[in-house]
């Protein structure tokens, strides 16, 4: 009686072998890191290989690629580096609740900033009644909990977000 197929012994053809040779130098890589894992399967042409990353990005907020304006006031964004950073500037009288609140139907700012004061002075008023100021070369943070904003005073405030930015002023 002849074996059946099924009694065969199965041999791997070349094409496979060599599918299992690479994801084994996959699983490999894997647990050095994702990026010699890329590599080596860039390397066998399961994938393309990674677009090169700069050594170095320079933007300018003279050439933003987003800009929010609202009444006595405008919020610039740059993406740079996979993040988002803007840059407020808001004239005297400016008042977050009246000049960007109202158009979105909100009393209260509930983005969390981390920022920096370049010039001028605003306050960050906080629902309970704490009221804090920030004055030119002055790193903040406020939390994400409700909060009202005005300018101080008769110079335009200006200061760098290094978070918030995705969400502030937005519809």
């Amino acid at each position: 009686m002849s074996p059946s197929k099924s009694d065969k012994p199965q041999v791997p053809s070349d094409a496979a072998k060599h599918k299992e040779s690479a994801l084994e130098k996959i699983e490999n890589a894997l647990m050095v890191g994702i990026a010699e894992a890329d590599e080596v399967a860039a390397g066998l042409g399961l994938i393309g290989a990674p677009p090169p990353v700069p050594d170095a990005v320079l933007r300018r907020f003279e050439e933003p690629d987003e800009v929010r304006v609202f009444d006595k006031g405008k919020f610039e964004i740059i993406r740079i580096g996979g993040r988002t950073l803007g840059r407020a500037t808001y004239e005297p009288g400016w008042k977050w609740s009246t000049h960007v609140g109202a158009k979105l139907g909100r009393t209260y700012c509930t983005v969390e900033h981390l920022g920096y004061v370049l010039s001028g002075a605003a306050t960050a008023a906080f629902a309970d009644g704490r009221v804090y100021e920030l004055r030119a070369g002055a790193m903040f943070y406020i939390s994400p909990e409700p909060h009202d904003s005005w300018v101080l005073g008769d110079e335009p405030y200006v200061s760098l977000h290094f978070s918030g930015s995705d969400h502030y002023a937005k519809k």
